[in-house]
């Protein structure tokens, strides 16, 4: 980026910028945002601060002579209360440190491969939220485990098969989905949808992202009611409810899940 910015290729500087900001927000935002809500303040959820807070800074700068205002509000607001100069237009220029290349490779290729899953799963028709029973990942080389795990939570499959295939081409490497569904996983995908829309109540209800919630699930389906009671805990794990009930609710605008009507009641909790 500096390179192409000090010979005035405006275009080709502010690419890797957009490019930043979306793995920010697309990837570490998102993949982050269990540890952003954590109740504890422990490490864990310091460090995810710290590196949000970082990034964030870093952009102000990359986009200060191209967005000066934009650019110099985002740093005020990030470093008010720090010894950094007033104005983004003060500071100095970013300096690139350490570039572990081998793991960007290696992080490519894990996007590419979640690509060509999400890819097999729209062209069968089963949504992401809705969890497979296993995925084979065919690979021109091995994958570390932990990326392989990667893999699993964004695709949403519960096991991850490594097929190591060395004579391939990179853009032969691929994802085979196990589509065939049980009741537990259609259960599991019926929580998860019900989880999508608490989640868009919540901020129809202006609720901080780490506001406690006392949560009401009413129905008259006998599959969505199922899906509430074995998968309960998860349901308020994942949207913040320290309570969680069945009746109260039918004032409410009802959404339909998997064709049947549920009402969704949101109180912001005391403590």
């Amino acid at each position: 980026m500096t390179e192409a910015a000090d010979d005035y290729k405006l275009a080709r500087a502010i690419r890797p910028l957009r490019e930043l900001v979306d793995d920010l927000s697309n990837w570490y935002v998102r993949r982050s945002r269990r540890r952003f809500w954590k109740s504890e303040d422990d490490r864990d959820k310091h460090n995810a601060y710290v590196t949000l807070h970082f990034v964030l800074s870093r952009i102000a700068q990359l986009m200060a002579p191209w967005a000066p205002f934009v650019s110099d509000k985002l740093w005020r607001d990030l470093t008010e209360e720090t010894d950094e100069v007033k104005s983004v237009h003060l500071s100095d220029w970013p300096k690139a440190g350490p570039v572990d290349s081998d793991l960007i490779v290696e992080m490519r290729m894990t996007r590419d491969l979640i690509t060509s899953g999400l890819q097999a799963r729209a062209a069968v028709g089963i949504k992401v939220r809705q969890p497979l029973a296993a995925a084979r990942v065919v690979s021109a080389q091995p994958v570390r485990q932990d990326l392989l795990d990667l893999m699993s939570e964004e695709l949403n499959v519960k096991r991850v098969e490594l097929v190591v295939e060395s004579d391939i081409k990179t853009d032969e490497q691929r994802v085979e989905l196990d589509t065939d569904l049980t009741p537990e996983l259609k259960a599991e995908g019926t929580m998860r949808e019900i989880v999508r829309h608490v989640q868009n109540a919540r901020r129809a209800s202006g609720l901080e992202v780490d506001d406690r919630i006392v949560l009401t699930l009413e129905t008259k389906s006998k599959g969505i009611a199922a899906a509430v009671q074995s998968h309960g805990a998860t349901i308020k794990a994942e949207t913040l409810a320290t309570e969680l009930k069945t009746q109260g609710a039918s004032d409410q605008v009802p959404v339909r899940v998997d064709g049947e009507e549920l009402y969704i009641g949101i109180e912001k909790a005391s403590h």
